[in-house]
């Protein structure tokens, strides 16, 4: 059975989408070299060619890149067919990992799909209730984490993957049916897929989880009442040779970061020369 991770990514401004997918995939190979990287792309030239290497495969939509949302994850659906592998961890491109996923591999392989319940902060915390789960709270839906997730290639999984099909492009149809109280204006990902979980009727079937630490203001209690939108702007951090400290807490495991100004080129750099480190010492 073969097992690998995958994400999805867009040609952007200054290329960020893939320098992003860039440090994810870095940081796998550094803890988990055997196991391959594919990212998936509304087309091929997306991808620099400088950045090419980086992957094990680059896979085009096969089924079009449907775009009325400028965010190419409402081609979630499509990762199914995608991934090349039996055994799937998607990870959302605002992710870093820095330990063995040997353990995780070991539990997820047991379930068809996993999706994760909760997470902690920064500091180690579980936190519920966050202002992230409002509008599912509001609607009687599901609080599954969706940042990442694991799949396999089975019946199951398959039947997951056709619903999200429908309920990411009829998006605003979905929203009618069944988000009654504050309902958003914008495309949802995480509230769009646990509809989906509910529509199959799966909000009480998904045992196991993917433990990750979830990099946002409104999971930790702060005493601020004027905050910005964005946590990089209210805290510090830093990375050096893998350590990754976020206001002086060592952050490990699977790190959801979840800001697009995170990620500069010294850190994209620092990854992609430790992985050309190793390379030349293998070889």
């Amino acid at each position: 059975m073969t097992q690998g991770y995958v994400t999805i990514a867009t040609k952007s401004v200054d290329d960020m989408q893939i320098k992003q997918a860039v440090a994810l995939a870095s940081s796998l190979k550094l803890i988990d070299p055997d196991r391959e990287f594919c990212l998936v792309v509304d087309k091929f030239d997306s991808v620099p060619q400088k950045y090419e290497d980086t992957f094990d495969s680059i896979v085009e939509l096969p089924y079009g890149h449907y775009d009325p949302t400028e965010d190419i994850t409402i081609n979630l659906w499509q990762v199914y067919s995608c991934s090349p592998y039996d055994q799937t961890i998607y990870f959302d491109r605002h992710m870093l990992v820095t330990v063995s996923l040997d353990d995780i591999w070991d539990s997820v392989t047991l379930h068809d799909y996993i999706f994760t319940p909760h997470t902690v902060n920064y500091r180690g915390e579980s936190i519920t209730g966050t202002e992230q789960f409002y509008v599912h709270n509001k609607n009687n839906l599901p609080t599954y984490y969706t940042d990442v997730f694991y799949f396999s290639k089975n019946e199951r999984s398959q039947q997951l993957f056709k619903m999200l099909d429908i309920v990411l492009k009829e998006f605003r149809r979905v929203y009618a049916q069944f988000v009654t109280e504050s309902r958003p204006n914008y495309f949802d990902l995480n509230l769009l897929i646990n509809i989906t979980i509910k529509l199959l009727g799966e909000e009480n079937s998904i045992h196991g989880t993917i433990p990750y630490t979830l990099l946002r203001l409104d999971n930790i209690t702060l005493d601020d009442e004027d905050l910005p939108l964005d946590w990089v702007d209210y805290m510090s951090y830093w990375i050096s040779n893998g350590v990754i400290k976020v206001s002086n807490h060592r952050v490990n495991g699977i790190i959801c970061y979840s800001s697009d100004q995170f990620l500069d080129t010294e850190i994209l750099e620092e990854y992609r020369q430790r992985v050309r480190d190793i390379n030349i010492n293998i070889n």
